[in-house]
């Protein structure tokens, strides 16, 4: 079966979804560079690929988060990104990573959704769908995550199992549980997806693997790396004695907004044209429930597993859908639904790059200038605002309002005075961190209207004091 758009209505609309979609990843690599992008997430894992690729260490220590990159979260797919982190700066190696995986599981996408759509249409809305949805939309213009790395994989994942290859769907499941400690609890439903289909030992061992990491994880791990968040034992907790904030969180109105949109034109879909396959919403439960509960349906969180909600309207050798069967006027909702949804990211990419293009360029040049005032010792302690942190990951570098210990004293502070990400500082001390610049005006290095630098010893306390 092949779905192709021979309609010039349907050449429009995804031309038009395709050229929000340029924008706004032109918009993620003019935040990065430029100094726009939120610097938390990217700034842990281009410190943590950064010393992997050119100290050889296994766990390395983040000052970010106060532990080694994997007692935060188990994720050994970094240790493919860090040979390139040897040739080129780390925080642009995290963010290619990401957006290489992002545009080849969409283009590998809409081959197979063209190729195996039961109508034009389903192709049209599915590939609209992973260009414009929400998950890819925000993991695009939000710092990078291993998490939405893990795209192509479950791309794979999904194909694999609508060409019903078991072989196939096993490797995959073992390159996904690379992604996040979360990802081993698929194979829990996928084992019992490949027992329906008669393989059994395939079956057995997914769910041995599945269990078998997530007990290594949970009370094995922290003995190789020492003491682990323990984000599960959180959400158990919550379970155990506060269901009801559980509740009320994810019953959110951010989060079900989130849920509607991801499920909503879907379902519109599913109903209307009676094609709905929901293995790949059953293989991907876990991560749903964990999303819902949790109240995480944002940013970078839902990109991967919206291919497992995309998929459900592919079906294996069944007829094409009769034109009479399509009612244009139902359709159209979930159209309309996804190309304003896409359009706003779209547009607001144009208007920030436009907006902002001349006062990045400026701050590109200061950070270019203070930077000379900086010595190459990587051991030096430096403490630094938000979107400047991802640039600096061959420092020992903290983030204001993360420090771990107040006593810890920095050998430079580094502040940003206009704009930028000031994530995770409060707008209250962000006005006391740029106030008290001039009470440290001899250890000033660099200064002008963008940035300062000023020399240490200094404690962050001293810059969180009110003149």
């Amino acid at each position: 079966m092949i779905a192709k758009f021979e309609d010039r209505k349907h050449q429009y609309f995804y031309g038009i979804c395709l050229i929000f979609f340029g924008f706004i990843v032109f918009r993620g690599l003019f935040s990065l560079h430029y100094f726009i992008y939120s610097g938390w997430d990217i700034g842990i894992y281009a410190r943590a690929v950064h010393q992997i690729a050119n100290d050889g260490i296994f766990n390395p220590y983040v000052e970010l988060i106060n532990k080694g990159i994997f007692n935060d979260h188990l994720d050994p797919i970094i240790f493919l990104a860090a040979p390139f982190a040897k040739f080129f700066p780390a925080n642009y190696v995290v963010y290619f990573f990401m957006i290489i995986s992002i545009i080849t599981a969409i283009i590998l996408f809409t081959r197979f959704a063209l190729k195996e759509a039961r109508h034009p249409i389903i192709a049209l809305f599915s590939i609209s769908f992973m260009l414009l949805n929400d998950g890819v939309v925000k993991a695009i213009i939000y710092p990078p995550h291993p998490t939405t790395w893990a795209i192509l994989p479950v791309f794979f994942l999904c194909y694999f199992l609508y060409q019903r290859n078991n072989i196939g769907t096993f490797l995959t499941f073992l390159v996904l549980c690379l992604y996040k400690e979360s990802f081993p609890f698929i194979g829990i439903p996928l084992s019992l997806v490949l027992w329906r289909r008669k393989s059994v030992y395939l079956s057995l061992i997914t769910v041995s693997i599945s269990f078998g990491l997530i007990i290594f994880h949970k009370f094995y791990w922290h003995e190789f790396v020492g003491p682990l968040t323990d984000f599960g034992g959180r959400l158990i907790h919550l379970i155990i004695n506060d269901p009801y904030f559980l509740l009320q969180r994810a019953l959110s109105k951010g989060n079900v907004k989130m849920l509607l949109y991801l499920f909503g034109p879907m379902t519109i879909f599913a109903i209307t044209l009676r094609t709905f396959n929901p293995v790949y919403l059953f293989v991907g439960s876990p991560l749903f429930l964990m999303r819902f509960l949790n109240g995480m349906w944002h940013l970078h969180y839902s990109a991967a597993i919206s291919f497992f909600i995309i998929f459900s309207l592919f079906k294996k050798n069944e007829l094409q859908i009769s034109p009479k069967r399509i009612s244009s006027k139902v359709l159209v909702i979930p159209l309309i639904f996804v190309l304003t949804h896409g359009a706003g990211p779209g547009i607001q990419a144009i208007k920030v790059i436009k907006k902002e293009a001349v006062f990045q360029r400026s701050f590109k040049s200061s950070f270019i200038k203070m930077k000379e005032f900086l010595p190459l010792n990587k051991k030096i302690r430096i403490l630094s605002t938000g979107s400047i942190i991802p640039h600096l990951h061959n420092y020992k570098v903290y983030g204001f309002s993360k420090v771990p210990d107040t006593n810890i004293q920095f050998d430079y502070v580094i502040i940003q005075k206009l704009k930028g990400d000031w994530y995770p500082v409060s707008g209250e001390n962000r006005k006391r961190i740029i106030s008290n610049i001039s009470s440290q005006k001899e250890s000033i290095l660099f200064e002008d209207k963008n940035l300062a630098l000023i020399k240490g010893p200094l404690r962050e306390s001293q810059f969180l004091t009110t003149l």
